[in-house]
């Protein structure tokens, strides 16, 4: 329970943690210039992680698949300069998000289970309660979706 409060209250700081610690790669000063075309961000992208291809471009991150796997390309938009590369599921936020849904401990959700079970409570069994944005929403969001399970 304690790993998921943990990990849970994190990924709701992603923006902020991204922008604070991974702050080399993920905020360039914009310098008063346009920004490169995607197109020659894509080609720079290419060149950093060879015998690769763009799957997709995400700001601030360019997604490459090749011989040395999945990787995020981080290319600085004005001048076309290599920030970062890494591997996507070495990906700090990646991870924590794997973590949190217990994807790398298993499918057994005994936690999930205790935080569903009701206890005098009329809704959020199998209905949402609140709307979007409000903590009781998300709570119930948590507790009434049933993950696919594997065939």
């Amino acid at each position: 329970m304690i790993l998921l409060s943990v990990t849970g209250s994190l990924y709701l700081f992603k923006d902020e943690i991204n922008h604070t610690v991974f702050t080399f790669r993920n905020v360039v000063s914009d310098p008063g210039t346009l920004s490169l075309a995607p197109s020659v961000l894509a080609a720079k992208a290419t060149e950093a992680v060879p015998d690769s291809f763009v799957t997709s471009f995400v700001d601030p991150a360019t997604r490459t698949s090749g011989d040395s796997g999945k990787r995020l390309v981080y290319i600085s938009p004005y001048t076309g300069a290599e920030l970062d590369t890494l591997r996507t599921d070495r990906e700090p936020m990646w991870i924590l998000k794997k973590i949190h849904s217990l994807e790398l401990f298993g499918t057994f959700a005994i936690t999930g289970i205790y935080l569903w079970w009701p206890r005098a409570q009329s809704g959020g069994v199998v209905t949402l309660r609140g709307s979007p944005g409000r903590r009781i929403w998300w709570r119930d969001l948590h507790a009434v979706t049933v993950p696919s399970l594997p065939s």
